[in-house]
């Protein structure tokens, strides 16, 4: 578990976090690139400039999670759910399941089909 944790530039790059639960975690500059992050759970976390470039990030849970300013190129978010999600900048080239993940409530760049943020 890494509730309530610091995760300011942490590195978990290739790691194996199948069903990790991430609360209330804040950090920035964390990097996740090509983690094993499927059925992971990152609820009211703010994890600003995070790096989930190539990850297994489906089905995800990330509910009123501040991702803002994250990489997810090239990730794979199949069945994910980014529920009030704010995603501001937040970048998605080439990202997998993008047509199967849920960003009901997001707010972020409307070129992915979520609510542009207005402050």
């Amino acid at each position: 578990m890494l509730d309530n944790a610091d995760l300011s530039c942490a590195s978990f790059d290739g790691a194996r976090l199948k069903a990790i639960s991430v609360v209330q975690a804040k950090g920035t500059g964390t990097s996740f690139r090509r983690a094993y992050l499927e059925n992971a759970m990152f609820e009211e976390t703010y994890l600003l400039g995070a790096d989930f470039s190539q990850a297994n990030m489906a089905n995800v849970k990330a509910e009123s999670a501040d991702l803002s300013w994250s990489t997810f190129d090239g990730a794979n978010i199949a069945g994910s759910v980014f529920v009030d999600a704010t995603l501001t900048g937040a970048t998605f080239d080439g990202t997998k399941g993008m047509a199967q993940a849920s960003f009901d409530g997001a707010v972020g760049s409307s070129t992915y089909g979520l609510t542009p943020y207005t402050g």
